[in-house]
Parts: C-alpha cells; structure tokens; sequence
C-alpha cells in the first residue's frame, strides 16, 4: 500500500496540465540515469520514507521495482509537459 501523499503527488503530475498546472521536468539535458535519481528522491522525499541526509549520492532504483516504475511515469508526465511549453 502507498502512502496517501505518494499517491496524490502522482495524480497531480498525471492529472495537472489537464488544469494548467503541469508537472514540469527540466532534466531533459541530464543522462537517463541522473533523471531517474532525481525523479525516485522527489518521490522518496514527497513520501516521507527516507531522511533527505541518508539519500545515496546517486539513487538507482532496480528496474522493474515500483519506484523505479513511478520515476519513470514521473519523468515522461514532466518532460512531455516540458515539451507542449516550447
């Protein structure tokens, strides 16, 4: 089970350009692997899991894991808004 604000951040970044207030991701210069740790610790840091001081340098969630999965759908809600605002 996901905790509530997890999952009302994730409907915000799905649902908000819907309504004018879009999710935006501005890592579109970084490599994958930087987006997906910055993606995966805003999700940690939103959920409230994890100490901001204890966050590994680099993050990199397992493939296939749910976080893993969730930075990826927050990397293409904010880039694909990112790209309809050029």
């Amino acid at each position: 089970m996901q905790k509530p604000e997890l999952v009302s951040f994730k409907e915000v970044s799905r649902w908000g350009r819907k309504y004018g207030f879009p999710v935006v991701c501005t890592l579109a210069d970084e490599s994958e692997e930087k987006q997906i740790h910055w993606a995966a610790s805003l999700l940690i840091q939103v959920a409230g899991t994890w100490p901001r001081e204890d966050m590994p340098e680099l993050l990199t969630p397992e493939r296939g894991s749910a976080l893993f999965n969730d930075a990826m759908q927050l990397l293409a809600n904010g880039l694909g808004a990112a790209n309809q605002l050029r």
